[in-house]
C-alpha cells in the first residue's frame, strides 16, 4: 500500500483505492448485488440545495391531505411531483 502526506491529506495509490472499493464492495452484507442497491435519487437542485426523492415524496405526503381537504381532485402524478417541486422552489427564493 502506498499512501502518502500531501497538504495535510492522505493519498492512496489508485490501485489501493480500486482494491479497497473492491473489498469494501464484497464485504456489504447480502453480497455485491445488495451494495448495488439503491438508497436515494436526486430529483431536483435548487441553488445549492439537493431534493432527494424521499424528500419529495413527504412532501407529496404532506400535500394529497391538503388538496383532499379542499375536495380538489387530485392532479396525475407527474403533474403533483411537479407542482410541490415548484412550490419548493419558489418558497426557497422567499427565504
Amino acid at each position: 500500500m502506498v499512501i502518502t502526506w500531501t497538504r495535510g491529506t492522505i493519498r492512496q495509490s489508485h490501485v489501493t483505492r480500486g482494491l479497497l472499493a473492491v473489498l469494501i464492495f464484497c464485504l456489504v452484507p447480502g453480497g455485491p448485488s445488495r451494495a448495488a442497491e439503491e438508497l436515494d435519487s436526486i430529483v431536483a437542485v435548487v441553488n445549492d440545495d439537493v431534493i432527494v426523492q424521499s424528500e419529495l415524496e413527504h412532501q407529496i405526503a404532506l400535500v394529497i391531505p391538503e388538496i383532499q381537504g379542499r375536495g380538489t381532485a387530485l392532479p396525475p402524478r407527474k403533474d403533483l411531483e411537479r407542482q410541490v417541486l415548484d412550490r419548493g422552489h419558489h418558497q426557497h427564493r422567499l427565504s
